[in-house]
């Protein structure tokens, strides 16, 4: 059985090797161009802050993109029919096909801030919590990468279940629909029940102050951990829908 997942996590590796040669590159442009595009250092300031903001949207958005063409890319190929009919379990297969996107884009969002938030702390000789800045990306990545790389995989196989019948689109609004209810009721939960934990001391934020010269200083600030749980627990679900929904899935 070990075996059997080890294999699954190679291919997903193999599948994903431009991927993440593609993240690195944008890791590498996101710290390189405001450095020498910024004229001044308030500049130079804002513009990292700005790249990494969009680094991280568009690195999220081309991962989920591509990842979603390559899984239908192989079923065109017969690559998924082949792994619907291998000895593998359905729970070895999901977890593999989650751990790819998810791991990666989690590496990719803690390297891309712990390099800005190095480049911040050089630039502005500012005390930069490195430790801290993996930390605040492992919680985002928990609270925002993991659910939502779950809920992708869920509905891709949704989707594939009700393919042989003809009525994709409307399994596809369907599931849509579904879990935008749901995501509802998840916000209303954590309105509900947020702060009632210890608050979690993870979050470094740099800042310029003007009244003393445009210095900077790093707060460390604080984030509610209920989120974390709840999303951690939503892509649990959404996992273990996707493994009884697998066996479901036509050949």
């Amino acid at each position: 059985m070990t075996r059997s997942f080890g294999v699954l996590i190679w291919l997903e590796w193999k599948r994903l090797q431009t991927l993440a040669a593609i993240l690195a590159v944008m890791v590498f442009l996101t710290v390189l161009i405001p450095i020498f595009f910024s004229p001044d250092r308030i500049e130079l300031f804002g513009n990292l802050y700005g790249a990494r903001s969009a680094a991280m949207a568009a690195g999220l958005v081309l991962t989920l993109g591509l990842t979603v063409f390559s899984w239908a890319r192989e079923r065109r190929t017969g690559l998924f029919q082949m792994l619907l009919g291998s000895p593998a379990s359905a729970a070895q297969l999901v977890l593999a096909r989650f751990a790819g996107p998810a791991a990666l884009l989690a590496v990719f969002l803690v390297v891309l801030n712990v390099a800005t938030d190095a480049a911040l702390g050089h630039f502005f000789q500012a005390k930069a919590h490195l430790g801290l800045s993996a930390l605040a990306m492992i919680y985002v990545s928990g609270i925002t990468v993991f659910p939502i790389c779950a809920w992708v995989l869920l509905g891709f196989i949704f989707v594939l279940t009700f393919r042989s019948s003809g009525v994709s689109l409307a399994a596809m609004l369907v599931f849509l629909g579904g879990s935008g209810t749901l995501g509802a009721l998840i916000v209303e939960l954590l309105n509900t029940i947020s702060g009632r934990l210890a608050k979690l001391v993870i979050w470094p934020d740099f800042r310029l102050q003007p009244e003393q010269g445009w210095t900077c200083v790093v707060k460390v600030e604080q984030v509610y951990q209920e989120p974390l749980w709840v999303m951690l627990g939503v892509t649990l679900g959404c996992l273990v829908l996707s493994g009884v929904l697998w066996r479901e899935v036509e050949v």
